[in-house]
């Protein structure tokens, strides 16, 4: 008798540890997939430099309820399919105002910014776009 329900017992565990791992799985399922990494990361290891919700340069501030360490950024953002178009010219002060020749109908040849970038000040462009190795 004592058999039985040691075994009814474990039988009822084993069944709702199944439902509450099915149920857990459809929970994952339906949450939001991580953003792509848009930049990037190489010598990069403080997110919150810039990311950070105390910083007034922020692009994208980290959501109040990722209240994780550093380290586990990469966990779950991982890098872009493709990375921004590297620059065609030197990051110096004569191209540090970005949106004098990245503009629509300019006569530089450079590409226009994106619609999506419009808020952006020319110091974050730097952030992403690379510059290109000489040669």
């Amino acid at each position: 008798m004592r058999l039985i329900r040691t075994m009814a017992v474990l039988a009822t565990l084993t069944m709702l540890g199944a439902a509450a791992a099915v149920a857990q799985d459809s929970t994952a399922a339906n949450r939001p997939r991580a953003t792509r990494t848009p930049h990037p990361t190489a010598d990069r290891g403080d997110c919150l430099r810039c990311h950070g919700p105390a910083n007034a340069d922020s692009v994208k501030a980290v959501p109040a309820e990722h209240d994780y360490p550093i380290e586990r950024c990469a966990r779950c953002h991982r890098p872009a399919e493709t990375m921004p178009p590297q620059s065609e010219h030197a990051f110096d002060d004569r191209h540090a105002r970005c949106a004098e020749c990245h503009v629509a109908g300019n006569t530089e040849n450079a590409k226009p910014t994106p619609e999506a970038h419009s808020r952006y000040r020319a110091s974050w462009c730097v952030m992403c776009h690379v510059q290109r190795p000489p040669g």
